[in-house]
């Protein structure tokens, strides 16, 4: 499983962070991506990303979903 981050995962949430992307990569179809998204509320938070994913393909679907959302949202 790859994982892509902004900085370091943060500690205090490090570890399930990577048994709640283990445990989503085990129950979707091997045909499946996926990206987990934690960050701190408000502003100036840190997030913290993992994926099954590399990061040009995440960053790919990331931009068609803003799209679509954004078109969605008039």
């Amino acid at each position: 499983m790859a994982y892509e981050k902004e900085g370091p995962l943060r500690p205090e949430i490090a570890e399930e962070m990577r048994e709640l992307a283990m445990y989503i990569n085990r129950i979707l179809p091997t045909t499946h991506g996926f990206a987990l998204f934690v960050f701190d509320m408000g502003e100036g938070g840190h997030i913290n990303y993992i994926s099954n994913s590399n990061r040009e393909d995440m960053v790919k679907t990331l931009m068609e979903f803003l799209e679509k959302w954004k078109g969605s949202a008039s």
